[in-house]
């Protein structure tokens, strides 16, 4: 669920010059975690498992989400897949009352960084953790 929280905190910055519905039609498609960065910019160096979770975006503005991680020495889906609604405003993508900002560095490469409107009482626009996600072909 954690992971949902961060793309998704897919998370995502969009800084290309394309017009938004470009930007929404890469967004379609499946995704495959490639590293995490906490929010100082330090890379989480996640395991290679980490690395199998995945996010399929379709076209009628749905995700599925399948999670891995290791338990038990194994490698395992989370089994907390759900069929998650969003919506795209500008470089956002809004999901379960969350805000991503959308970065696409290409057609095959985005970056999803999870955005706040508030933080220890503090209103304002507060950007936390990264995730770098590769399309699956």
């Amino acid at each position: 669920m954690k992971i949902i929280n961060k793309i998704i905190g897919l998370v995502l910055i969009v800084s290309c010059s394309k017009n938004e519905s470009n930007e929404v039609n890469y967004l379609y498609g499946k995704w495959k975690l490639e590293a995490q960065f906490k929010e100082d910019g330090t890379n989480k160096n996640i395991d290679e498992c980490s690395k199998k979770t995945n996010v399929t975006f379709n076209e009628n503005n749905t995700f599925l989400h399948v999670g891995y991680s290791v338990k038990n020495g194994i490698c395992i889906s989370d089994n907390n897949s759900n069929i998650i609604s969003f919506n795209i405003s500008g470089d956002r993508m809004l999901f379960n009352d969350k805000q991503l900002k959308l970065n696409f560095i290409n057609e095959n490469k985005m970056e999803t960084i999870e955005v706040l409107d508030e933080r220890n009482g503090q209103s304002g626009e507060w950007f936390t953790n990264k995730d770098v996600w590769i399309r699956v072909k």
